[in-house]
């Protein structure tokens, strides 16, 4: 009699499994960052790839080998679920082999350490030791990086890379550790940041300053105006931080020399949302009758006023398509993949946006800067970091840093689902 392996015959569902897995944590990926979602989506999203995740746990060695089969593009989604299964097995081969297949390029590196913050801290305990005391570099970035991502404090691990020629010399490493410098507030390695701001490459300069900014070093500021005006991968990253330090005297005349800058209209936009300085309104109305940057400045007023475009009726619908969202206000999986980061923005109407900021302008003259209609305290960013939506939760997690000298930044890309995928 033959016998029936039943993995094998039911590998159709596992396959669904996998594809379906893959495809949510893309979604998932992106929507961190998008501005239509808020906690409540992102937990949704979280709650469905958990449930694939379950599933392959049914068949775990036919969703290792399919998983591979599907991996030959080498993107994040594969690199994720291989780690996943991984790591939940507890394999010391298996594991290796995710995190060199993780290793591969930015977008499986990307999958990798989605699943390192992922998983149980019980499942990634020991390597993450390992990983830290080790002698590979590469894996010195990894267990570096997911310290970062889950909050770790690695204590005494820190400084000892910190204090080794080889970890600095692997630059990926270096900036990785100078960044959860900051992020911990680890006040007792501010000497290494003052020491790293004289390097010779720019990303190391950059990390070491951000943290120091973190720390409450405002003389570095200074440092970071060339990242501000110059575009690149650092820009976003520079705007968003100078322009929230809350005792930054320079933010005004930076802001004019960035929106005086060819080709630097939306970084300025970004500069004046993160300002929060209610005085750009009449600027950022201009901004708004341009189709290029209109619908980033009308992200940019909502972000000061805490007006809701949508809500409020001061939008063109001639260029809304309601039809991509259904009755439940969510927006169809498939329309979430694209790039364009204006996607989901709506276009404001300008004549009517115009009108509703005249009537409501004398609210913001009390104070210097505005979040959400409100000014900057620590209670209004406490209550948008549990309750907002994404990209003010990102915002409100970096406030906070800068407001707090003892406050760890806290990591607003943090998975939320509670229920773990074993």
């Amino acid at each position: 009699m033959h016998t029936i392996n039943k993995a094998k015959l039911f590998s159709h569902i596992t396959e669904q499994h996998i594809n379906d897995a893959i495809f949510l944590w893309l979604l998932r990926s992106l929507a961190v960052t998008q501005p239509q979602h808020g906690c409540a989506n992102i937990k949704k999203l979280e709650h469905r790839i958990n449930s694939h995740l379950k599933g392959l746990a049914v068949t775990p060695e036919v969703a290792w080998d399919l998983t591979w089969q599907a991996a030959e593009f080498q993107e994040g989604g594969e690199a994720f679920i291989l780690a996943m299964l991984a790591f939940s097995d507890g394999n010391h081969q298996k594991t290796e082999a995710a995190i060199n297949f993780g290793m591969e390029n930015p977008a499986t590196f990307s999958g990798l350490l989605s699943a390192l913050g992922w998983l149980p801290f019980d499942k990634i305990f020991a390597w993450l030791k390992h990983g830290l005391s080790g002698q590979n570099l590469t894996h010195q970035h990894l267990a570096i990086a997911t310290c970062s991502i889950r909050r770790i404090n690695p204590h005494e691990h820190l400084n000892t890379l910190l204090d080794d020629g080889r970890s600095r010399e692997y630059l990926p490493l270096y900036c990785r550790m100078l960044r959860l410098v900051g992020e911990l507030k680890r006040q007792d390695l501010a000497p290494i940041l003052t020491q790293a701001q004289n390097h010779e490459d720019p990303s190391v300069v950059f990390w070491a300053c951000r943290s120091s900014l973190l720390l409450g070093d405002a003389q570095v500021l200074q440092r970071l105006l060339p990242y501000i005006m110059q575009t690149g991968s650092l820009q976003t990253a520079a705007i968003e931080i100078v322009f929230r330090y809350p005792h930054n005297t320079h933010a005004q005349q930076w802001l004019d020399k960035l929106a005086c800058t060819p080709g630097q209209i939306r970084s300025a936009i970004k500069a004046l949302a993160a300002l929060g300085d209610p005085h750009g309104i009449d600027w950022l109305l201009e901004q708004m009758t341009m189709p290029t940057h209109a619908k980033i400045a009308g992200e940019a007023f909502s972000t000061i006023t805490g007006v809701d475009l949508k809500q409020t009726q001061l939008i063109d619908t001639t260029n809304t398509k309601e039809d991509d969202i259904d009755g439940n206000g969510d927006i169809d999986d498939a329309l979430l993949l694209a790039q364009d980061e204006d996607q989901y923005l709506p276009m404001p109407h300008v004549e009517k946006v115009k009108q509703h900021w005249q009537q409501i302008r004398q609210q913001f003259t009390a104070e210097p800067r505005y979040f959400l209609g409100r000014p900057v305290t620590t209670n209004l960013l406490k209550q948008t970091f549990l309750q907002g939506q994404q990209r003010h939760r990102l915002a409100a997690a970096l406030e906070l840093a800068l407001l707090i000298p003892s406050q760890i930044y806290p990591n607003a890309k943090a998975t939320l689902y509670q229920g773990s995928p074993a």
